[in-house]
């Protein structure tokens, strides 16, 4: 038995269970996608080497010139269960906390740089198979991977998208030439029951390779909702991941990884701790009804009392999250010494969501998902290289576009409530509209070279360059005030631009190059150093 905190809240206790079955390659497990020039193998065979993949090639932890962290799959798997926010305790310079009201939103922070309001894109962006997710990437997706690799400071040059505070890289279990599979279960108190399992096929040695894994989390509240009996502050979701790797012929490999996250849980509890001389005025009547809710918190024992029935049936706090995320990577050996390269990335995120930002029966700021989703967007990616070696690998270098675009996958919105001092039905509500659409392309080249020849073994000079394009179109309604059975009716169009509602369009751009340039040094055997400068980015917001 282990003791664990459950998502930074419920203590638990927990009791694991592995199964694990494998059968005997004839040959290594090595997918026909993790193949290696020789000096790469000679340069990653030491003995108990971490290999990473932070500059897109394989290489040894102790011989990369970049500020990178890696959590291994044991890590990962100790205590039980693993959630994102356990991230700034297994590696440092890295933070991670819950996004307001609901413990699945995850905020990534790197040396302090994270989040701002009114920005476009985060400081710190993480990828799922090599694909950049900037938009939610929560708990579902760190389960049967390889490692999670921490990457501090301005990215660009290499891959991806340029930002400024860092990357985290989640590389999930690719599939081998090995038929084997695993099944993992932990059970414990609140409720609590996790299984993780996965099958690995090959079903055509070196050409067809299959790899299927899932995921299934629950617990129960620790947060008790005395409106509705609701507990808050659980854990429900489940995901699913196939992973496919075609090599038709020598030279040519194709790896494709779909992953399908659904979640249905309760979001966290608020309460109401402001009081009257620093809370906004109001009427006489109004900060009597907010002193009263503080002082009933005050004196416990602590209680919410979310939602109202006046939504319509559909009240309180919760959070249900569809998520689709594809990557395609395609691989082709031109020669011995250059190589094509393209990862394809697709994610399309669903979200309902309702909150109550002050943790009383009071629905004057609550807010819920009606009609249409609160976050209804897509996001498409593709970055094409075309990484070589030269003079007997002396110098490595690559050039590369990168591309995305993100849109509205449908209308969404979110409607806050409003009721009277006396009465808490919920008489009108608010809703706002902001449908961004935004682009961004740019090309990059990078460049390694060895300088041994010129007799001092060991000390190699690098360096980058970037331009990068960013366009971003949006479209805003100001908040609209109606009649709440107006926004539950057929007579209000939910999440649109209409005549009766017009929207303000803005429209922003920006670009900017960026680089890096540094040198490493190994010294000897046990001593490696390295300095490097490098420019970040991000693009402009609308503010």
């Amino acid at each position: 038995m282990r003791n664990f905190l459950s998502y930074g809240s419920a203590a638990a206790l927990a009791l694991s269970l592995t199964v694990a079955a494998h059968a005997q390659a004839t040959e290594p497990p090595v997918a026909p996608g993790d193949t290696q020039d020789a000096a790469a193998a000679d340069e990653v065979s030491d003995d108990n080497a971490i290999i990473v993949t932070a500059r897109r090639t394989d290489e040894n932890l102790q011989r990369v010139p970049v500020a990178v962290t890696v959590i291994d799959e044991g890590s990962l798997d100790k205590g039980g269960g693993f959630s994102p926010l356990d991230l700034g305790q297994l590696a440092p310079g890295i933070r991670t906390t819950s996004g307001v009201g609901n413990r699945s939103d995850i905020v990534y922070s790197i040396r302090g740089q994270s989040v701002t309001f009114g920005n476009i894109f985060p400081a710190v962006i993480p990828y799922f198979a090599e694909v950049p997710i900037v938009g939610e990437f929560s708990t579902g997706s760190f389960f049967d991977v390889e490692n999670v690799q921490i990457l501090r400071g301005p990215q660009g040059v290499r891959f991806g998208r340029v930002t400024d505070g860092g990357a985290v890289l989640v590389q999930p279990r690719r599939p081998t030439n090995e038929f084997g599979g695993y099944v993992t279960a932990s059970a414990g108190n609140y409720g609590l029951l996790r299984m993780e399992g996965a099958i690995n096929v090959p079903v055509i040695t070196d050409r067809v390779l299959l790899r299927v894994a899932g995921e299934r989390n629950r617990r129960n509240g620790f947060t008790t909702n005395l409106l509705n009996g609701m507990k808050l502050d659980d854990v429900h979701y489940d995901t699913i991941r196939g992973a496919l790797v075609l090599s038709p012929i020598e030279g040519i490999r194709n790896t494709t990884f779909v992953q399908k996250n659904i979640a249905h849980e309760a979001n966290s509890n608020q309460i109401f701790v402001l009081n009257e001389a620093v809370y906004a005025p109001g009427s006489p009547r109004l900060i009597a009804l907010r002193n009263a809710l503080i002082k009933a918190q005050q004196v416990g024992p602590r209680f919410v009392e979310n939602g109202n029935p006046g939504w319509g049936g559909n009240y309180g706090l919760y959070n249900d999250r569809h998520q689709t995320i594809v990557s395609n990577k395609t691989e082709v050996d031109l020669t011995d010494s250059i190589q094509f390269r393209n990862i394809f990335g697709y994610v399309e995120t669903v979200k309902r969501t309702g909150f109550d930002y002050d943790g009383t029966a009071w629905s004057r700021v609550d807010s819920e998902s009606l009609r249409v989703p609160r976050v209804n967007q897509e996001h498409i990616s593709d970055e094409p290289q075309v990484v070589c070696s030269s003079f007997d690998k002396l110098l490595n270098w690559t050039v590369g576009a990168y591309f995305d675009k993100q849109k509205p996958h449908g209308p969404y919105e979110q409607v806050t409530g409003s009721s009277t001092a006396t009465d808490n039905t919920v008489l009108q509500g608010s809703a706002a509209v902001s449908l961004q659409t935004t682009t961004s392309k740019a090309v990059y080249g990078n460049a390694e070279l060895d300088l041994s020849t010129l007799g001092v073994e060991g000390l190699k000079v690098n360096g980058g360059l970037r331009y990068t394009k960013d366009k971003t179109n949006a479209r805003v309604r100001g908040s609209v005030v109606l009649p709440l059975a107006t926004f539950l009716s057929n007579a209000y169009d939910p999440g649109q631009c209409t005549n009766r509602f017009p929207c303000t369009t803005f429209k922003a751009k920006s670009d900017v190059v960026t680089y890096e340039v540094g040198a490493s040094y190994q010294v000897n055997p046990d001593m490696f150093t390295y300095v490097t400068l490098r420019k970040g980015y991000r693009p402009v917001d609308m503010r």
